[in-house]
Order: structure tokens, then sequence, then C-alpha cells
């Protein structure tokens, strides 16, 4: 990003570590300044709902950091006018700091751990964009579609995320390590249990620089949302995804079975459907297993101790069928989303 001359002429560079986990780095080459980092989660242990809201406010964060080291800030480009030999304005040129790479992003709430898993496999079956470009699984609860050198749309679940956090700030040796751990694990838990998931638009320099959104001042007020709709997922009938298993455990829960036995019985159900033997035996004693009988055959209808019956099974899938709901995180909800956490050191 040219933001005027320097007194030196080699590459120099260092990392700036925020208060809590994020980095940037700055590099000043030639004449150059280049800042890289998320100015989100600058001075931040986490941004799961307080990041940027629009690229100005990510600008004045990269300048105050800028203003700190005393290197030239960033403004907004010069408009510098090229003649032709007739005197007349032959073209127009941009000259001023420029974006490779930014990301744009929204929070979801499905309402469960379950929901956020299905979204995810649902996901892996659409499409992005006009050209169509079909998701693909990137870990166990995300997926990504398109290409890194122009647009990526990616969606993962923001529990796990936060979670790498978690291991990532367990192999730092500072102070208050346990404050930091304590707060975001309450954090994640909370993210968990609600269902959220990230989705990001990401756009690259190939992209930005195509089409004319490589410097800030061409961003209007609709550009974010523009951008977003250019490649949204094709089918966003989030109807289409339906989650029986849920419905499963729920009212096995309603009929006073645990927690944890819900699950199990919906394991057993699971292996039950794919043709596994899941009568007495392997830890299982008779009585235990006419128990767990008895439950999936007054919730659910089904009778696991004869042999599964694939039209029986389908009907009573349908029946039991719900669909996801996922709605976009408000900013109520993210300041219900922190009410309460633990006190983070300052």
């Amino acid at each position: 990003m040219t933001t005027g001359e320097l007194q030196y002429q080699t590459v120099k560079s260092g990392q700036l570590k925020g208060s809590w986990e994020s980095s940037l780095m700055v590099r000043a080459f030639g004449g150059r300044v280049q800042v890289q980092g998320n100015p989100s989660k600058w001075g931040r242990s986490e941004a799961v709902g307080l990041g940027c809201r629009s690229i100005f406010e990510a600008v004045k964060v990269y300048n105050g950091v800028l203003k700190e080291l005393g290197l030239p800030l960033f403004h907004y480009p010069d408009r510098v006018r090229f003649y032709g030999e007739d005197g007349e304005i032959d073209r127009t040129e941009l000259k001023g700091p420029r974006i490779s790479r930014i990301d744009i992003a929204a929070n979801l709430i499905l309402g469960s751990p379950a929901s956020v898993e299905h979204y995810i496999q649902w996901l892996l079956t659409q499409r992005v964009g006009r050209r169509g470009q079909p998701f693909r699984a990137k870990g166990e609860l995300s997926a990504l579609a398109g290409s890194r050198r122009t647009r990526q749309r990616a969606c993962y679940g923001k529990a796990e995320e936060v979670l790498e956090q978690i291991k990532r700030w367990r192999r730092k040796r500072i102070t208050d390590i346990e404050s930091v751990v304590g707060y975001l694990s309450a954090l994640r838990e909370r993210l968990h249990s609600q269902g959220w998931v990230r989705d990001e638009l990401r756009l690259y320099t190939d992209y930005l620089t195509r089409s004319g959104l490589a410097y800030a001042e061409n961003w209007g007020d609709e550009t974010m949302k523009e951008q977003w709709q250019a490649f949204k997922v094709e089918t966003q009938e989030i109807g289409a995804v339906v989650d029986w298993k849920s419905e499963v455990v729920a009212r096995l829960i309603a009929r006073g079975v645990g927690e944890r036995a819900a699950r199990q019985r919906l394991e057993v159900l699971l292996a039950w459907m794919g043709g596994v033997d899941v009568g007495v035996g392997e830890g299982r004693s008779q009585a235990t297993f006419y128990r767990i009988a008895k439950d999936l055959r007054e919730t659910v209808g089904v009778d696991i101790r004869g042999r599964p019956n694939v039209v029986t099974l389908g009907s009573r899938a349908q029946q039991l069928a719900r669909p996801i709901e996922a709605r976009v995180a408000t900013w109520a909800d993210v300041q219900a989303l922190y009410e309460g956490l633990p006190d983070l050191a300052a």
C-alpha cells in the first residue's frame, strides 16, 4: 500500500502482538507499507460478534497501529489524471492503499449442536455463485466453496474455532492464562449449545482488482450487501434440512431418560437400522435390551426386537423430521451471548 517514501529500501517487518489473541504483521519496503492481520481481533481474545462493521473501521484500526509505529498512515487514494497529446484527459487512475483481501461475515444461530452438523452436511450438497461452485468439506464441521484467487464462501461451527483458540492459548506462557482459557471455555460452551455457525465471504486480490474494489473509496453503503448476494448459497431453503435424530433424543428425554442414555439409545437405533444385531450381548443384559427396546418403541414407534423394515423406517423418520431453522444473529443475540461470562483479566 503506497503511503509515502520511507528512509530505507531494505525490507523491514515485525509482528505486533495485541493485548490478547490478535497479532498484525507490518512490513515496510521501498516506499510501501503493508499490514496483514484481522483488525476485528486486534486487542481482543476473540471476535465472535464484535468485528469491524465496515471497511473504514478496519482502516481506522490499521492507522492506529501505524501511528504508534511512526509510519505513514493509510489514506484514501488520489485520483491521478493523465492527459493526451491533445490536452484532453486520457485516463484517470487511483494511486494509494490497495486492498488485497477482505472477509465479510455473519453469524447464524441454528439452536443446537446437532443442527450445526446437519446444516454443514446440507451445505455440501449446495452450490454458490452463477457458476454453481460446489461446497467441499474442510474438516468435521466446516465447508468451503470457491477459489483462493477470487472468491470463497466458508461456513464452520464457531464453537470449534474457539476450541482451537483455547488450544493455542494453552501453549502460551503468560501469567493470566487461566483467566483467558476460562473465559473462552465458557464462551465456547454457549456457542456450542446454541449452535452458532460462521458464514464468511472472502474476497481476494484478483477479484477485488477486476471488480474495482481494491480501493476503499469505491466501497459504498450497499457494497458489502451486494457482494454477499452475488456469491450466496444458490438454494437457501433451510427447510430442506431435516433433523429427526434430535427429535428422537428430545422425545426420550421428555420420557424421563437422561441425556447421555438418550443418545446411547439413538446409537442403538442407528446401529439396528444399519443391520447390526443390537440384542443381548456386548455387555448388554436382556433386561437392559428390553428396557431400551421399550423406550424406543413407545417414543419412536419402531421395535428393535425385529428386523428393520425400510418402508416403516422411512415413514417414521418422515414423521419425526423437523426443519432446521438458521437465522442471522442480531445485536441482541450477541449481547446475550457475552452476558454473565467470567471476567477477563485486563
